[in-house]
């Protein structure tokens, strides 16, 4: 196995059969596998994205009221396996891989790519359906952050076409950079003309959905878990949209950008065009978590027994946010000249 085109993201598209194997990997070839402090700091650089990956997977599908993964030792260990083998496929036929063995005529690259994509889907199918099954959920959660860094607006809207195809084509480094907002700029005229080998890249994965298997998935009992068990603490209703309260407000952000902000308070008839504007401004400069802590802090008296640590589904949210928003402008006005 050539390590080092493997850690560059450059191993050509071989048949599956000559792959490197998972036990190449084990701690006890560890010495065969680390030569330099280099690849010392790929793989502890790789470690750190995938315990931030766990803990953001861990806050949104098992238990929002923890920052920290509250997944047992076996889901951890199901849940990393899986990213580390998306990375994987990221590595083989993503971002890095194609672009070292293209050539300048369009058809050649169009048969190359055709060549990746093959290889791309026999990969899928070499898993197991205990693999796979987690593997494809956790190539959906990376869709999903991807998704929610486009939304969130984080990025100016010239660069969002075709944009999250295109961050998790790059691998999951690159999909934890955006949704962080370190990741604040893309190029493109690259995102423009490989647009072809990051969508086929991406409907590869949606082909091997098929081959899921029910009870397989990274939560061993994701009915039992706190979210499966949540409901509105004003309507009584447990939406398919989730529920928001302090501890994910935050997340709010990719849900309801800041240009459908004012769309989403349904501003009432005394807000002014310089009201909606001052709004606006500080919709897109605010994290939501500290602007809806700020409404919370100047709720009306009818919304007293509101408290930040409710639950709520988006609709009450939304209904709290409209009632409650005047104040909170006001305390944001500028001051008289």
């Amino acid at each position: 196995m050539n390590v080092d085109a493997y850690w560059r993201g450059g191993l050509a598209p071989l048949p599956v059969s000559k792959l490197p194997k998972e036990q190449d990997f084990q701690s006890n070839n560890v010495d065969t596998i680390i030569d330099t402090m280099r690849e010392a700091h790929i793989l502890t650089a790789n470690h750190n994205v995938v315990q931030e990956l766990e803990s953001l997977y861990s806050w949104r599908k098992k238990d929002p009221r923890s920052s920290s993964s509250r997944l047992t030792r076996c889901e951890s260990d199901r849940f990393q396996a899986a990213l580390y083998r998306v990375w994987f496929l990221c590595a083989l036929y993503g971002r890095p891989a194609p672009a070292n063995r293209v050539g300048k005529a369009k058809s050649n690259r169009q048969e190359i790519q055709r060549d990746v994509n093959r290889e791309q889907a026999k990969f899928l199918q070499s898993f197991t359906p205990s693999q796979i099954t987690p593997l494809l959920e956790v190539w959906k959660f990376m869709v999903d952050l991807a998704t929610w860094a486009v939304r969130a607006e984080i990025f100016p809207p010239k660069n969002c076409s075709y944009l999250k195809a295109y961050l998790v084509w790059c691998g999951p480094g690159t999909t934890l950079q955006a949704f962080r907002g370190n990741l604040t700029s893309v190029d493109r005229k690259v995102v423009h003309s490989l647009r072809p080998p990051y969508e086929h890249f991406c409907e590869v994965f949606n082909m091997a959905e098929s081959l899921k298997q029910p009870g397989d998935g990274v939560l061993i009992l994701p009915h039992e878990c706190f979210l499966s068990k949540l409901k509105c603490q004003q309507c009584a209703r447990a939406p398919l949209e989730g529920l928001w309260s302090e501890s994910n407000w935050s997340y709010l952000r990719g849900v309801v950008p800041p240009s459908e902000f004012l769309n989403f308070v349904e501003l009432p008839w005394w807000n002014s065009y310089t009201d909606a504007e001052l709004l606006g401004d500080i919709c897109r400069s605010t994290p939501y978590s500290q602007l809806i802590g700020e409404v919370f802090l100047l709720r009306s008296k009818a919304y007293r027994t509101w408290k930040p640590g409710c639950w709520l589904c988006t609709t009450c949210l939304q209904t709290f946010m409209r009632d409650n928003i005047e104040a909170f402008c006001r305390s944001r006005e500028y001051p008289e000249q």
